[in-house]
């Protein structure tokens, strides 16, 4: 493999920068920007098909490992006019475009509790593209069978949360803009359980057995879950807290819960 010989962008009117722009608006919902080194590295080791990259002459510069890993075409730009085109303050010189990866199996194939994936996510409404990429990057950690959207939350590719998510976002299942009704015809005819993650739940989430195949809904941080979900849960779950703190963030909340359900899947494996 071995990056191709780049062609040298020089104007900031350059079609393909004009492009780049597009995708980074998401105007090009086919698309999806991917921005930084370690987010690169991410998207070639999870085989994500890099149609693009754009680097820095700083970047090349440093002749670094990375481009000899990288199939496609390349495209040299100066520092002003990468910057033109990069998602972050402080850029690192290297951008990958690539086709959005395709979503999740039908739902109905998805919620299989014989697969040994017995707890998925389902996001409802969680509008922050950072709190998307955080709650993927503790999924994926935690063994999560897959992560649920439902319609009006953040896009997952977005490249804020391709950040947030840390690259995790290309190595779980993921589907978004989801109906609640369609994920709730998929998953309770197949034997899952629907657990309400909320302050004023009456299971703390150490007494719940996650063990069993389980649907688990997080809501936004400002809202939380609608009063439709709420309906829709068999069990509510609370995190018990103490010193009058409210409430723990989305990421925090998700994280304390999946890795005891991980805990407790250990332990049984033991």
């Amino acid at each position: 493999m071995g990056i191709e010989e780049p062609i040298k962008i020089v104007s900031r009117d350059n079609q393909r920068l004009v492009r780049i722009r597009k995708i980074r608006a998401a105007k090009l919902p086919d698309y999806i920007l991917i921005e930084g080194k370690r987010l690169v590295e991410e998207a070639i080791r999870n085989r994500i098909d890099i149609q693009e990259v754009y680097f820095s002459e700083a970047f090349a510069a440093g002749r670094p490992e990375i481009l000899e890993a990288i199939g496609s075409s390349a495209y040299l730009l100066s520092e002003k006019l990468f910057d033109s085109i990069s998602d972050t303050k402080t850029p690192q010189g290297i951008i990958a475009i690539s086709r959005r990866p395709p979503s999740l199996l039908e739902l109905d194939r998805l919620f299989d509790p014989n697969d040994g994936s017995e707890l998925v996510l389902l996001l409802e409404n969680v509008r922050d593209p950072a709190n998307v990429g955080s709650v993927l990057r503790v999924a994926k950690a935690a063994g999560v069978a897959a992560v649920l959207m439902t319609e009006n939350s953040a896009d997952p590719f977005s490249a804020k949360a391709l950040r947030a998510s840390m690259g995790a976002a290309f190595g779980i299942r993921i589907c978004s803009n989801l109906a609640f009704e369609d994920v709730m015809k998929a998953a309770k005819p197949k034997g899952y359980r629907v657990a309400a993650a909320t302050g004023t739940g009456n299971i703390g989430f150490w007494d719940v057995d996650w063990c069993a195949p389980t649907l688990l809904m997080l809501g936004s941080e400002g809202d939380g879950l609608s009063r439709t979900a709420l309906n829709e849960a068999d069990i509510t779950v609370t995190i018990p807290m103490q010193n009058n703190v409210e409430s723990l963030n989305l990421a925090v909340s998700c994280g304390v819960i999946v890795y005891e359900a991980f805990r407790q899947k250990q332990t049984a494996k033991a």
